[in-house]
C-alpha cells in the first residue's frame, strides 16, 4: 500500500471516529438532553477558541453567561459538564452533609495546581487526608496567634508605601499588597521568611512571577501537561521557551529545595522533641513539617516534589487573592474618599486614636462600617471567576425537572452568585452600605455569600484572608491620606479575564497612588 493511500485511510478513520463522536454526544450521551448550544455539546475546541483564541483570552465565562441568557439557569456547558447558575442551589452541589460525597473533577485539577496536591485531588477522602495536616496551620486559633506577625508585616507595608511615595510621588498598591501578603503567608507557612517588603526589587520580581502563572492559568486548563512538564525541564531551556513561565519554574524549585532539606532535617528527628526542630518557624509549625510529620499520610504523600508543589500553591493562591481584594478596595475607597473613606477614617479612629495602635482582629471586626467595606470589596471583586466544577459519584442530583446521573460533573460560578441582581441590586456599584444591619436584605444576601467558596472544598486560608484585610486596611487608612493617580476603573481595576481568579485588562497599570494635597 503506497505511502498516499495510507495517509487517505488514516484520514478517514480519523474523520469517521469524529462523526461518530460528535453524533453520540449530541444524541446518544447521557446529557444530550440538556439544553445548550449544540456546537458546545459537540466539542470542548469551543472553550479552547474562548480561552485562548479570542482576545484578550480567558473569556469562556462570559460565554456562559450568554448561555444561561438564551438556554436557562441550567446549561450543559461542553460534551461532559452541566454549569448551573442558581444561587439557590448552592447547598446541593457544595453540600456539607456527613453522607454525601463530592469528588473533584480531572479535567478542571489544572485550574488550581495538579490532582497530587490538596485543591486538584479528585477523590472526596483523599481531599480530605491531604486537607488535614495543613487545616491547623489556618485555624482561627493559629491566625489569631499570628496577628502579631501580621502587624509587623503590615509596619514594613507602611514603610515601603510611604518610601515609594517619598521617592516617586507614587505607589502602586498591587505590588505592595502582593509583597504583603506573600510575606504573612511565607511566615505561616515556610521554615524561611522572604522579606518581599524589605527588597523592593525582590518584590517586583516576585510580582512578575505572580502575573506568570495567573496568566498560564487558562494555557494551563487546556493543556494540562504545561506546568508539569515544564517543571522538569532545564531552566535554561524555559526560559528561551518563555520567560513568564521561567519565574513560575524557579520559584517551584526554590520551593524544591526548602521541601528537600526539611525531609533531611526530619530524617533525623527521632531523637528530638518538636521543639527543637530547626525546620520550625518562629510561629510553630511550616507547612512543610505539618506534612511530614502526618502520621495517616502515606510515604509517597511526603516527597519532596509533592511538597513543593503544595507549598508553591499555598504562597501563590494567598498572594494573589488578598493583595486583588486590597486593591480592589483601595480604588474604591479613594473614588468615594468624601463619604465611604472619610466614614471610615473616622470609625477607625474610635479604636485607633494613635494610627499605629495595633488593635486586635476581634475588635476590628466589630467595627460596621470597616466589615461593610470588606464584605463589599469581596463581593465587587468577585475573586473566582472560574467555575468549580463537582462530581456526585453515586447520587444522581437534581434541579427541576432535571435530573442530573451520577457521576456527571457539575458546576457553578461563585463570581456570577456574587453579581446576581436579584440578591446584590445594582451589582457593578461599590455600596459598602448594603451590608448594614438596617438593610431588609442583609439575611438574604448573606446566605449566598460565597468569596470564599462553600462546602469542604471551601478555601483553606480564609480565615487567614479575613484577617489580613483587616489589618491592612486598617493600618493603612488610618495613617495615610491618599488620593489614585491616573487609574481608570475599567483598564485598571474590572476583571475582565478568568484566570481562575479574575483579573483586569492586560494594559492594566494598577491602582496606583499619591499623598493627597491636603497631608
Amino acid at each position: 500500500m503506497s505511502l498516499l493511500v495510507q495517509c487517505w485511510a488514516l484520514l478517514m478513520s480519523l474523520l469517521l471516529y469524529v462523526t461518530c463522536l460528535v453524533v453520540y454526544r449530541l444524541w446518544f450521551h447521557p446529557l444530550a438532553r440538556f439544553p445548550g448550544p449544540k456546537t458546545a455539546a459537540a466539542t470542548k475546541w469551543y472553550e479552547f477558541y474562548f480561552d485562548i483564541v479570542k482576545r484578550p483570552g480567558g473569556t469562556f465565562m462570559y460565554e456562559i453567561h450568554r448561555m444561561h441568557d438564551v438556554y436557562g439557569p441550567i446549561v450543559r456547558i461542553n460534551p461532559d459538564e452541566i454549569h448551573v447558575h442558581d444561587p439557590e442551589w448552592l447547598d446541593v452541589l457544595y453540600t456539607v452533609a456527613p453522607k454525601s460525597v463530592r469528588d473533584g473533577y480531572e479535567p478542571a485539577a489544572p485550574l488550581t495546581d495538579t490532582q497530587s496536591l490538596v485543591f486538584g485531588t479528585v477523590p472526596h477522602d483523599l481531599y480530605r487526608k491531604r486537607r488535614a495536616p495543613l487545616n491547623p496551620l489556618f485555624s482561627k486559633g493559629a491566625v489569631k496567634a499570628s496577628e502579631t506577625m501580621m502587624y509587623e508585616q503590615a509596619e514594613l507595608l507602611c514603610e515601603s508605601v510611604r518610601k515609594q511615595l517619598d521617592q516617586n510621588g507614587i505607589a502602586e498598591m498591587r505590588l505592595n499588597f502582593t509583597a504583603w501578603a506573600t510575606d504573612v503567608i511565607a511566615n505561616l507557612v515556610l521554615p524561611k521568611p522572604l522579606h518581599l517588603l524589605k527588597d523592593q526589587q525582590a518584590a517586583a520580581n516576585y510580582h512578575l512571577t505572580t502575573n506568570a502563572t495567573i496568566w498560564l492559568t487558562p494555557l494551563q486548563k487546556q493543556f494540562p501537561w504545561l506546568i508539569e512538564t515544564a517543571l522538569r525541564l532545564p531552566l535554561a531551556l524555559v526560559k528561551l521557551m518563555s520567560p513568564n513561565l521561567a519565574r513560575s519554574v524557579a520559584l517551584y524549585r526554590d520551593m524544591l529545595r526548602q521541601a528537600e532539606a526539611a525531609i533531611g532535617e526530619f530524617s533525623d528527628w527521632t531523637d528530638k522533641p518538636p521543639s527543637q526542630v530547626s525546620m520550625k518557624n518562629d510561629l510553630g509549625m511550616n507547612a512543610f513539617q505539618a506534612i511530614i510529620s502526618c502520621e495517616s499520610l502515606p510515604a509517597q504523600e511526603k516527597e519532596a516534589d509533592r511538597i513543593a508543589q503544595e507549598a508553591y500553591i499555598l504562597i501563590a493562591a494567598a498572594s494573589v487573592t488578598t493583595a486583588v481584594v486590597l486593591m480592589t478596595a483601595t480604588y474604591h475607597l479613594l473614588m468615594h474618599k468624601n463619604d465611604y473613606l472619610a466614614r471610615l477614617k473616622e470609625e477607625l479612629e474610635t479604636v485607633m486614636e494613635d494610627p499605629y495602635t495595633r488593635v486586635d482582629v476581634r475588635t476590628l471586626e466589630q467595627l460596621p462600617w470597616l466589615s461593610a467595606v470588606i464584605k463589599e470589596s469581596l463581593r465587587i471583586t468577585g475573586l473566582v471567576s472560574s467555575r468549580l466544577p463537582l462530581v456526585s459519584p453515586k447520587d444522581t442530583l437534581r434541579y427541576g425537572k432535571w435530573n442530573i446521573p451520577a457521576g456527571t460533573p457539575v458546576s457553578m460560578t461563585p463570581r456570577d452568585v456574587l453579581f446576581d441582581p436579584s440578591y446584590f441590586p445594582e451589582p457593578s456599584k461599590f455600596l459598602p452600605e448594603r451590608w448594614l444591619s438596617n438593610n431588609p436584605g442583609l439575611a438574604r444576601m448573606e446566605r449566598v455569600f460565597i468569596p470564599y467558596g462553600r462546602g469542604p472544598r471551601i478555601c483553606l486560608g480564609m480565615s487567614l484572608g479575613h484577617s489580613e484585610l483587616y489589618i491592612a486596611m486598617a493600618c493603612l487608612f488610618r495613617r495615610f491620606n491618599l488620593e489614585l493617580h491616573e487609574t481608570v476603573r475599567e483598564r485598571d481595576v474590572d476583571g475582565v479575564r478568568d484566570c481562575f481568579a479574575i483579573e483586569p485588562s492586560l494594559e492594566s497599570r494598577g491602582v496606583r497612588v499619591r499623598l493627597a494635597k491636603t497631608e
